[in-house]
């Protein structure tokens, strides 16, 4: 039987910024807010994100779905929902869970795997809050795992 390692997790690439500002609890950052990660190249298998939330009070437990949206023909990424930018839930990857604070937080995903082409990485915001104007974060590290 096989083991297999985590290879040294690389750096965080912020993906998306000002598509974070005053987020609506429910709603997610667009498709054109979110920066593409080349992976048509590489082919990373795994990836992890981290969320960096500016000024918030959150008074209850919350999360934020991760979804990675495939550019699966080298051109096209799927519809989304008009209303609320929600991706389908078969690119759903993983989610962040915050916790009740007042203030900046930081927090990361599990890993998840990643689909072999060019995506968007996208947030939906279900931590029952409107977030800060500015300063909120969405970064990605990518990487493989290695056959030891």
């Amino acid at each position: 039987m096989a083991n297999f390692l985590y290879l040294d997790l690389p750096s965080f690439t912020d993906i998306c910024t000002t598509g974070l500002n005053s987020l609506a609890d429910g709603s997610s950052a667009t498709l054109g807010n979110t920066t593409e990660t080349d992976n048509g190249t590489d082919r990373k298998t795994h990836g992890v994100a981290k969320l960096s939330l500016a000024s918030v009070n959150l008074t209850a437990v919350g999360w934020v779905d991760l979804y990675a949206v495939p550019k699966l023909d080298g051109t096209n990424y799927p519809e989304m929902t008009a209303s609320t930018n929600v991706p389908p839930a078969h690119y759903w990857v993983g989610s962040i869970s915050t916790v009740v604070k007042n203030g900046t937080q930081v927090q990361y995903s599990t890993p998840f795997p990643l689909p072999p082409e060019d995506f968007k990485l996208v947030c939906r915001n279900k931590t029952g809050v409107t977030w800060a104007s500015s300063g909120n974060v969405l970064s990605v590290a990518t990487f493989n795992i290695a056959d030891a």
